[in-house]
């Protein structure tokens, strides 16, 4: 049934050395026992049922051996007396004490001085870990994973690809399926019964496998980071970050297309996440001391971090600027210092640091997008952020961020810093080379030259022949002109006013003598 001529020709050239490599996984076995290894790793055949229990195994004499030790106790127990593990086989007392207990690991890594008890464990730790990801020759036909022996190849195929015509392992608690029952056992344990038998003894951190809190250990405590990259000077702790490295950055893959919008990422889990937070709104992590609401827990983590403890750990080289996450850090020294705009627009002259600031640019200037509504006016805006500030500035009337220097407050961080900037240190960094203009931003120059040196005025009025260079000002002219809106009202007097400078002039001239 599942004999082939190439099976059979690699058997009749080991006959001589009793030994043969399986043409499926390339594992070498004797050659007795190479057509029940095929029958049963590769193609699952099990004819012998055990009337008992119902397991099945590939021959008369497993299945008599599994009755004897299983069924009618025909076997003594084996107990270690060290642990509560328990073996029918003194054999595999033994190897269990030898592996566990006294392990003698004299077999050493020559890359990362790691230590196994056999050659063999060794040889497919480098084969596994240090084998360059570029350069591993098994890939995946399905998925972006490659791997350096064809058995590891054959092991995810079958637990990630191969779901049918093998025996399929169901968690009765959230339907996943595992081609493995070891692997279903572990899944129940840590998701659904949340056992965190491996604590850390440097943090109060723990987890359900050791092999987990090893790499915890490795990586937060030690700070080890022995997967590098051979492409560029990138270190990872783990293997599988430095192949998830290759593969996006590198080799530039995205295989987890969203099906809602056109955005592709190279992990499957970010893909979820995406359409968690984005296209379902899920924001199951809200914060206790503000109103900010987040995807995922670690995102809420870095949120209390560095918005509510203050903990900028990542400090600029170059000015006073601190931040909560390397990657904020990478951006302002691409951005402020080095002034790399890498992100150009294809509809204008604009041009960005980030692809992000890119795509919000094109969503609200050229598609007009104001996705954001507010429920108390008739605003709307292209950011969710930008919704939250104006309902806390304009409706709440929130003025959090006091001027230690005047009694001017405002509702947001980075605009106290531009008053305190343009106001009280005067520092004027962007000049106008067409006049003596100096201005605080990049943005204002740029508004200076387009409305004043190129006079464009590119925002019209429905209602009348006026024409503006901003929008803001355009719908400051609707509301005060047309409208007749004085939303800008003096406790003092009756007077009301349709700006907020016009009121503060009125202030001053009037009721400050």
């Amino acid at each position: 049934m599942w004999t082939c001529r190439k099976q059979s020709d690699a058997m009749e050239e080991a006959h001589e050395i009793k030994t043969a490599a399986c043409h499926l996984c390339g594992k070498r076995l004797l050659v007795r026992s190479l057509r029940a290894h095929v029958a049963t790793v590769h193609y699952d055949i099990r004819n012998y049922e055990c009337n008992i229990c119902g397991k099945r195994e590939c021959s008369m004499a497993k299945l008599n051996k599994h009755i004897d030790i299983k069924h009618l106790n025909g076997s003594q127990e084996q107990k270690c007396p060290v642990c509560p593990y328990e073996s029918h086989r003194r054999g595999g007392l033994l190897r269990h004490i030898k592996t566990i207990h006294a392990p003698s690991k004299d077999h050493m890594c020559n890359i990362c001085d790691k230590r196994y008890i056999s050659k063999s464990a060794a040889s497919l730790h480098v084969s596994r870990v240090h084998a360059d990801p570029v350069r591993r020759t098994f890939q995946c036909s399905r998925c972006a994973s490659s791997f350096a022996v064809q058995s590891e190849l054959n092991s995810h195929f079958r637990s990630a690809h191969d779901k049918e015509g093998h025996r399929q392992h169901v968690c009765k608690f959230c339907f996943k399926v595992f081609h493995k029952r070891s692997k279903l056992q572990v899944h129940i344990d840590i998701v659904h019964e949340k056992r965190r038998d491996h604590k850390c003894n440097l943090c109060e951190l723990a987890f359900g496998q050791s092999s987990d809190l090893k790499n915890h250990v490795n990586i937060v405590h030690e700070k080890r980071r022995d997967h590098k990259c051979n492409l560029c000077e990138s270190a990872f702790g783990k293997a599988c970050d430095l192949r998830k490295h290759v593969n996006i950055v590198h080799k530039n893959r995205r295989d987890h297309k969203c099906e809602l919008c056109e955005l592709a990422f190279g992990v499957a889990g970010n893909l979820k996440k995406h359409v968690e937070t984005v296209h379902g709104n899920c924001r199951k992590h809200m914060c206790t001391l503000c109103d900010s609401a987040f995807g995922q827990a670690d995102h809420l983590k870095i949120h209390m971090r560095t918005v509510h403890e203050n903990i900028k750990e990542h400090k600029c080289n170059l000015c006073d600027s601190a931040f909560g996450h390397a990657g904020n850090l990478k951006n302002h020294v691409n951005i402020v210092h080095e002034k790399r705009r890498d992100h150009k627009c294809n509809l204008c002259d604009s041009t960005f640091g980030v692809s992000g600031a890119l795509k919000i640019h094109v969503k609200t200037v050229h598609e007009k997008r104001r996705d954001h509504k507010c429920n108390l006016c008739d605003s709307a805006f292209g950011l969710s952020g930008a919704l939250k500030i104006h309902v806390k500035t304009v409706h709440e009337k929130r003025r959090d961020h006091n001027c230690n220097l005047c009694d001017s407050a405002f509702g947001e961080a980075r605009n106290l810093k531009k008053h305190i900037k343009r106001v009280h240190e005067n520092i004027r960094e962007h000049k106008c080379k067409l006049c003596d203009s100096a201005f605080d931003e990049a943005g204002a120059l740029k508004m200076h030259v387009k409305t004043v040196h190129e006079k464009r005025r590119d925002h019209n009025c429905n209602l009348c022949d006026s024409a503006f260079g901003r929008a803001s000002d355009l719908k400051n002219h609707v509301n005060i002109v047309h409208e007749k809106r004085r939303d800008h009202k003096c406790n003092l007097c009756d007077s009301a006013f349709g700006q907020a400078w016009n009121l503060k002039t009125h202030m001053k001239r009037m009721h400050e003598n």
